[in-house]
């Protein structure tokens, strides 16, 4: 019952939250909430910060699920050592895996492009 008092908005909240969330956090959710976390790490470029960003990555999904280990080391590879032979390391990748998420931050870091 609505009064003078109480708003209508805090009955639907107080509604609301005694419903059972619409969609659950499973273990399978937490872990891919944690692997975009550290894949939003790649913003940053920093070498050597993206060198540890990759191996915590390696410590917590040695399975790469996501097959993105090997484009973090490229990346790293091209902030720490950029020029000739980061252009050779990054090329390759770039064509090889046009379909990954990581490619356009190999061919930013490698190759300049944006």
């Amino acid at each position: 019952m609505t009064t003078s008092r109480t708003r209508p908005g805090a009955i639907a909240l107080a509604a609301a939250e005694a419903l059972p969330p619409s969609h659950p956090l499973t273990p399978r959710h937490v872990r891919l909430l944690r692997e975009n976390a550290l894949i939003g790490g790649l913003d940053v470029n920093d070498g050597a910060g993206l060198r540890r960003l990759l191996d915590e990555y390696r410590r917590e999904f040695p399975d790469d699920p996501s097959q993105l280990q090997a484009g973090y080391a490229v990346i790293a590879d091209c902030l720490q050592h950029p020029g000739p032979a980061a252009s050779s390391a990054g090329r390759p990748y770039a064509e090889v895996e046009a379909g990954s998420i990581l490619r356009r931050f190999v061919l930013r870091a490698c190759l300049g492009e944006e």
